[in-house]
């Protein structure tokens, strides 16, 4: 396999920030209905774009100030001086906006110890220390994390990124798709399938893959929306009604948008008290 470059009543916790932005509630409403896959800009504002050699590499989501979540199997074993976080940004192929993106080098990236323990995908998730602040604006802010397990299953909820959109190679797995890629930020909803559902699928497309607790499934049965486009690492938000919240880092995944080939993602839920452990220090 390889990586893929309900409402609730459970309280929310947003990560604690000193001023007027709130974790996972946007600053920029659009009140058009946006066509194809395009978000508009500002819509996600806790979407980073993780560099490598200055170029877009893979996704992730700002939790605070000098924090960025994204997955273990984007850092590949590099330096951490190799990469940097790009926030604010909208699209990636274009040198001038309306306002400008702010790029950080790393102080340090930190793998979650048990990365790939049993298995090759799980514990799939990484912290991102920045060497400074990031400055919160309309296009800038943090996402809220969640307390406690939520239960999930049969709701629906978003990935964005600037993944590719096209599977090219329908008959063999492909890292990191080589397909076509967006450069405006994309997204798309699907619905959460419970894990004992999600394995159930695979098995019938001949895919031995069982998932641990500390995974989640999110795609359609008949394909056609999945999370190619968005990128590795990049995150799986859920709208409470009030604000969105990090549910999922996009982990793995066979292929591009196929039949019973779910999305896998790290349940963040799962990973809370590791991660407070180190943005809250």
């Amino acid at each position: 396999m390889p990586f893929y470059t309900g409402l609730t009543s459970t309280p929310l916790d947003c990560v604690p920030q000193k001023s007027s932005f709130q974790c996972g509630k946007q600053q920029i409403r659009d009140g058009r209905i946006v066509g194809g896959h395009d978000a508009y800009d500002g819509e996600f504002p806790w979407v980073a774009s993780l560099r490598l050699y200055g170029q877009h590499f893979c996704g992730g989501a700002i939790l605070n100030k000098r924090w960025v979540v994204t997955a273990a199997h984007c850092l590949r074993s590099k330096p951490p001086r190799l990469f940097s976080v790009r926030v604010g940004e909208y699209n990636i192929g274009r040198t001038e906006e309306d306002h400008e993106p702010q790029d950080i080098r790393l102080v340090r990236y930190i793998i979650h110890p048990r990365y790939s323990q049993p298995k090759r995908y799980n514990n799939d998730i990484a912290l991102l220390e920045l060497s400074q602040d990031v400055k919160f604006n309309r296009y800038v802010i943090p996402i809220c994390l969640p307390d406690g397990r939520l239960e999930l299953e049969g709701k629906s909820a978003t990935v964005a990124g600037w993944g590719n959109i096209k599977d090219v190679d329908k008959d063999s797995p492909v890292d990191s798709f080589s397909g076509v890629r967006k450069e405006i930020l994309q997204k798309v909803t699907v619905p959460i399938v419970s894990n004992k559902e999600c394995n159930s699928w695979y098995a019938q497309s001949g895919k031995l893959v069982v998932l641990q607790e500390m995974q989640l499934c999110a795609g359609f049965k008949e394909g056609k929306k999945d999370a190619c486009q968005g990128d590795s690492g990049g995150p799986l938000m859920f709208f409470d009604g009030a604000k969105y919240v990090l549910v999922g880092v996009i982990s793995a995944g066979f292929g591009c948008a196929r039949p019973l080939l779910p999305g896998l993602y790290t349940r963040v839920s799962e990973y809370k008290p590791w991660l407070d452990k180190y943005i809250h220090s």
